[in-house]
């Protein structure tokens, strides 16, 4: 839990109610209350505005699932509002981390106070929770070696040739090379697990984001005529431009030819279908041209593609556009990291809708039971889905 030893300096009035909002509508959702659409929403966008909110939620998560006392959080939460009478904005710069630090402690405090007021903590420890996923990756070296992302400290974690390696305070991970390209090619591999996600910046440049139970094999350094990464699972890309050096996916059996473009594939093992959705750019998949809007579903390219859909999970949302259920459980299979079982009847059916990826669990089964015709039981870290 935050200490807090000084007022709120430097918080514009305006940042505090918002913050003061976003962690009332947390800590419903987290009690278990549903949300109506337009708090959902507000919840959504405000995600969505900023990475660093993203962290905030995972900050505040972390905080209410810890086994604690009530007097414990009590007390806590009443530091918060002690700082809140002194808020006093000062013209002057502030570092981002400072500001970081203070809203992670008000948004913490605030949100405990609110969810005491739903759903008083037990004196007892609290019994496993199922959480959503969060920034967890894995990093495997050119010589097997292995680390850890979301354990390891900011900083400087490697070098690979005359690349170095550095993760962000974001988390993010990065590729910087120094000099000249050394001769040996070296290839890492990033991994997510059930539960986890990743941003990844390579050494050209290009942005990668994977999905929960992910990976991506590449060069330390790219070398040559052409760039080429492997991947499994659902990564989304942003290609630096390099009409010199063409940019190529593997995936499967497919390959996707890029200059410079934004991009989704889907590729899963347990997905019938793999899906290559482009954003913006170019790309050709398997010598198909596609264009932006359009989507490659194994050998059918389809006009006026559900764009939004396809990349929500980047942007912190779960989004189904008359998805099979099927289809859904999959995704919160992957990012709950729960196993799925079904009783009776119910593969056939659809649902569409909207949600927060950070909402907790019984939020997004009790929005799909909203639906009808369905019903979820949760046990341990299985989910049940019946009429």
């Amino acid at each position: 839990m935050f200490v807090l030893y000084q007022p709120f300096v430097f918080m514009k009035e305006t940042e505090i109610d918002q913050l003061l909002h976003i962690a009332a509508l947390i800590s419903r959702q987290r009690a278990g209350i549903t949300l109506s659409d337009r708090d959902q929403q507000v919840l959504n966008n405000w995600l969505a505005e900023n990475p660093v909110n993203v962290e905030l939620l995972h900050e505040v998560i972390e905080a209410l699932d810890t086994p604690v006392e009530d007097e414990g959080l009590k007390a806590s939460a009443n530091r918060v509002y002690e700082a809140i009478g002194f808020v006093t904005p000062l013209p002057r710069p502030v570092y981002r981390i400072n500001r970081w630090w203070w809203a992670a402690a008000l948004l913490i405090g605030i949100t405990t106070t609110i969810y005491l007021l739903y759903h008083p903590a037990p004196k007892q420890a609290i019994a496993l929770k199922i959480r959503p996923g969060k920034d967890v990756a894995t990093l495997t070296l050119a010589d097997g070696t292995t680390i850890t992302l979301d354990s390891t400290a900011n900083g400087i974690i490697s070098q690979q040739g005359n690349v170095r390696i550095t993760k962000l305070p974001t988390g993010e991970l990065v590729y910087t090379p120094e000099g000249s390209n050394a001769q040996e090619i070296l290839y890492n591999t990033m991994t997510t697990p059930k539960g986890g996600q990743y941003k990844l910046t390579l050494p050209d440049g290009s942005k990668v984001w994977l999905n929960a139970a992910s990976s991506i094999t590449y060069p330390a350094a790219f070398a040559g005529k052409e760039r080429t990464v492997t991947i499994k699972g659902e990564v989304y890309f942003e290609i630096a431009k390099n009409e010199n050096m063409p940019f190529h996916v593997k995936a499967n059996n497919i390959t996707v030819d890029v200059l410079g473009t934004s991009f989704n594939i889907m590729v899963y093992e347990d997905e019938p279908t793999i899906k290559t959705t482009l954003i913006t750019g170019a790309i050709k998949v398997n010598g198909y041209l596609l264009k932006p809007g359009q989507q490659a579903a194994n050998e059918r390219i389809t006009d006026n593609a559900d764009t939004e859909e396809a990349i929500a999970w980047k942007n912190g949302l779960f989004e189904f556009n008359q998805q099979s259920i099927v289809s859904i459980m999959q995704q919160i299979s992957r990012w709950y990291d729960v196993d799925i079982q079904y009783q009776g009847n119910i593969k056939s059916k659809t649902f569409t809708g909207q949600i927060s990826r950070y909402a907790d669990i019984t939020t997004v089964l009790q929005k799909l039971e909203l639906t009808g015709g369905i019903h979820f039981k949760v046990s341990d870290r299985t989910v049940t889905a019946m009429p």
